[in-house]
């Protein structure tokens, strides 16, 4: 009985059957991580969006109360430590212009280029 049975298609055979196994074990318990991943890869923009906002919304908690530049641009390079490495295309441009905004409207602070700078090292 077992004679008829070639190595290639046993070995074919326990594959599939591996194959099968994982993919259910994959499924059962890392689905909702894969529709995570997947959301993210088909809209990136609307999560870079909310992560813009809620940076946002931090470095606008930061802002008000500073007296002088050292001291708010200490409190911003804080806020600002986990994302100085993005590499967003006008990530930083957009932050720049709403902290200049803010900083003058809030604290009369206005901030020159070399302050902004600094803010991201």
């Amino acid at each position: 009985m077992f004679t008829s049975i070639s190595w290639s298609s046993y070995f074919t055979f326990i594959g599939s059957l591996t194959l099968i196994y994982y993919a259910f074990i994959g499924y059962r318990y890392y689905r909702n991580d894969w529709q995570k991943v997947v959301n993210s890869k088909l809209s990136p923009s609307v999560e870079k969006s909310s992560n813009v906002e809620k940076i946002i919304e931090e470095i606008r908690k930061a802002i008000p109360g500073k007296q002088n530049i050292p001291e708010l641009i200490y409190d911003l390079q804080i806020k600002l430590e986990p994302y100085k490495y993005w590499d967003e295309p006008d990530f930083r441009e957009m932050i720049n212009a709403f902290i200049i905004t803010e900083s003058e409207k809030e604290c009369s602070i206005h901030l020159s280029e070399e302050d902004l700078r600094v803010l991201w090292l």
